[in-house]
């Protein structure tokens, strides 16, 4: 599964929605793969569609507790963000998905991704733990 691609869903199923700490998070397939898809308000920013890609029927306490590493250490990532790509001013963009798979999910080999907007312009993070391994912008 390419970059990006967690932004196109191919249907949504018929599997009950999951409400946790963070909102309502509704069943979607996406490309073959079994997702929770919501849309959260969070530390980093508002209206943040967040994609839990899942092994099973269920978010797994790893992807909630790693959302929440997230958030806290955001001022970090964000560092190292602006450090990877010193051209891009940074300062307009605001952060629109987040992807956490599940521990173990063969279908990605990254911990995280972050999708940062402004206009048009997309940006993805890739996250290794807590550490931006590479920037990718269309």
């Amino acid at each position: 599964m390419g970059f990006f691609d967690f932004q196109k869903s191919d249907k949504t199923n018929k599997r009950p929605s999951i409400i946790n700490e963070f909102g309502e998070f509704s069943f979607i397939n996406i490309d073959g793969t079994q997702n929770y898809k919501g849309v959260v308000n969070s530390k980093i920013n508002e209206n943040i569609e967040l994609l839990f890609p899942v092994n099973g029927n269920e978010i797994s306490i790893y992807q909630t507790d790693y959302f929440r590493e997230i958030e806290n250490n955001w001022k970090s990532i964000l560092q190292q963000i602006k450090i990877k790509k010193p051209q891009i001013d940074f300062r307009d963009y605001k952060v629109v998905k987040i992807m956490i798979p599940n521990k173990g999910n063969q279908c990605y080999d990254v911990d995280s991704e972050i999708v940062l907007q402004k206009n048009s312009n997309l940006i993805s993070a890739i996250l290794i733990g807590l550490n931006v391994d590479e920037i990718i912008d269309c």
